[in-house]
């Protein structure tokens, strides 16, 4: 019943009275493509040329895609990005080297699944990572997103640039999502999964208690944004929240919200761009309850070591003005200085919120055919935690 509820609900692809022939696409299907623009348009006739181009585009797996509208019907043309992509992982910064491989299909089969596989070691860290989601379940707008990640890490508890306390912990974690997506770019996501961690044993700061636990998610975004190489232009608002439904230990069930609202608009007659992003993380864990927020050397966060603070809430607010330098058929270069600032409530050791703030200049290059940055250059100043700190990066993060 509940399937013939949704078909009712949602068709897969629409009877256009205005004829469309697409042309061009050497590995997405028809139906795929038709059923991006069903999300967009109720009247293909009447749509503008510009934002049909705009709405295949924002699917991030065409690299070029032209419309040719007449009374009768359109030609689409287009030209498929190559998605499956073998990223290499590379992050150096001043505590953290980290090396390692991803296997990236956002396009599987032609029709929009996506299969990441892959890990990285690295001098504290060493991860495992699996994901795919497959879009469409039964001809209907549900998708499902199958989750697994191994991580071994060593945390470090910075103040400023002095290391106060350390801890070793492996992260297991399996999940599945149920999403549902409406309007042009968002969607709402209801989530089960089964989390552990396992200890290790510190040289001065001895061992802390296992623990395992299974949890339920509410997540998913909210907004209406156009995909740009460099930038996504218009607002975007991503959240999710964890409750826990059961722990092995005798602690009190653990409740985690992460919030990120961004907004991006070009500047300057499209030469330049400007990108603001709002950050928001809470856990209700205790000290005891060892359910920390692990933050640093992200954006937003610029400037601190790699998981150097250990929060129980944090509100950063990033700003970024990217500027292209250098255009060429493979990609863009852009530049463009950026400013990190924020509010930490540390879990332990400090009583009061902590203010940081950091800036610098950051330098990308975003490949055309992946839409992905091939690689990032950040050079700043943090005078509360790192000061002067150079960060080098190759390939896509998770």
């Amino acid at each position: 019943m509940w399937r013939r509820i949704l078909l009712l609900c949602w068709l897969p692809a629409k009877l256009w009275a205005y004829e469309v022939a697409i042309e061009g696409n050497a590995r997405t299907e028809n139906v795929y493509i038709d059923r991006l623009l069903n999300r967009c348009f109720d009247d293909l006739k009447e749509a503008p040329k510009s934002e049909i181009e705009t709405c295949l585009m924002d699917s991030k797996i065409f690299s070029e895609v032209v419309v040719d509208k007449r009374s009768d019907g359109m030609t689409v043309t287009i030209k498929d990005r190559w998605t499956l992509i073998p990223i290499p992982n590379l992050q150096v910064s001043k505590t953290d080297t980290r090396y390692g491989l991803f296997l990236v299909e956002t396009n599987f089969l032609g029709m929009g699944h996506r299969i990441i596989a892959g890990g990285f070691s690295g001098n504290r860290a060493e991860l495992g990572y699996g994901s795919f989601q497959f879009k469409n379940v039964f001809d209907t707008p549900l998708r499902i997103n199958i989750t697994t990640l191994s991580l071994n890490e060593e945390y470090h508890l910075y103040d400023g640039d002095d290391i106060l306390f350390k801890q070793i912990e492996k992260r297991g974690r399996v999940s599945l999502d149920l999403g549902l997506p409406f309007g042009r770019s968002s969607e709402i996501l209801i989530g089960f999964g089964s989390f552990a961690s396992t200890f290790g044993e510190v040289e001065q700061f001895g061992r802390a208690s296992n623990y395992s636990f299974d949890a339920v998610t509410l997540s998913g975004n909210l907004g209406a944004k156009n995909f740009r190489l460099y930038y996504e232009n218009g607002w975007d608002l991503r959240y999710r929240v964890i409750r826990q439904t059961h722990r092995t230990d005798e602690e009190d069930l653990e409740t985690m919200v992460n919030g990120q609202l961004h907004y991006g608009t070009s500047l300057f007659q499209g030469h330049s761009a400007l990108s603001l992003t709002g950050f928001y993380r809470y856990t209700s864990a205790t000290l005891a309850q060892k359910g920390f927020i692990y933050l640093g050397d992200s954006p937003g966060f610029r400037g601190i070591p790699k998981n150097g603070v250990w929060a129980r809430k944090a509100s950063a607010l990033s700003a970024y003005l990217p500027t292209p330098i250098w255009k060429v058929t493979a990609g863009t270069l852009v530049t463009g200085p950026f400013v990190d600032i924020g509010i930490l409530e540390y879990a332990i050791l400090k009583p009061k919120p902590v203010q940081y703030k950091a800036y610098g200049i950051g330098t990308y290059f975003f490949l055309k055919e992946v839409a992905l940055p091939g690689v990032g250059i950040e050079v700043g100043y943090n005078p509360d935690y790192s000061g002067q700190f150079l960060k080098v990066s190759l390939g896509g993060s998770l």
